[in-house]
């Protein structure tokens, strides 16, 4: 029962910590089939008798599943972070030459997640993240999508 109580904690605390980290990232894209084995234990020693309250850890999988979800296929804040820089430097560029430049040098920071593009009336940033993780943030609309 132990097991499956750290092992539920590390399904929740992996995603929510992967927010902050790409290596934690992977970490928890690994962690997938664990989770889904956590699922099936829970449920299992679950419904023996006596044994209910391993069902309590079923809500708290579930949790491990939606955050990892949202890690995967929305932005994370790593992401953001970082490419804050680009964005900051674009804009600064445009305050001093009245348009955003046509490159970037993005490798300072990440060569292998980052990626501009100047576009009429602004620029496209896309960050090529770990596994699943890839994004774009539309300068024309100020606004962060996920896509894979």
């Amino acid at each position: 029962m132990r097991v499956l109580w750290g092992l539920t904690g590390v399904l929740v605390l992996a995603p929510l910590a992967g927010q902050f980290s790409p290596g934690i990232a992977l970490l928890q894209m690994m962690l997938c089939p664990v989770t889904f084995a956590a699922l099936i234990g829970s449920v299992v020693i679950g419904v023996q008798p006596g044994q209910r309250r391993a069902l309590v850890a079923l809500p708290f999988i579930v949790l491990g599943w939606l955050l990892s979800a949202h890690l995967t296929l929305g932005v994370p804040f790593y992401v953001r972070r970082d490419a804050q820089v680009i964005i900051d430097a674009a804009e600064a560029w445009r305050a001093a030459h009245g348009e955003y430049p046509a490159a970037l040098d993005v490798a300072k920071l990440d060569p292998n997640c980052f990626s501009y593009r100047a576009s009429e009336g602004g620029f496209h940033l896309t960050c090529r993240g770990v596994f699943f993780t890839k994004c774009s943030y539309d300068h024309p609309a100020k606004a962060w999508y996920g896509w894979d």
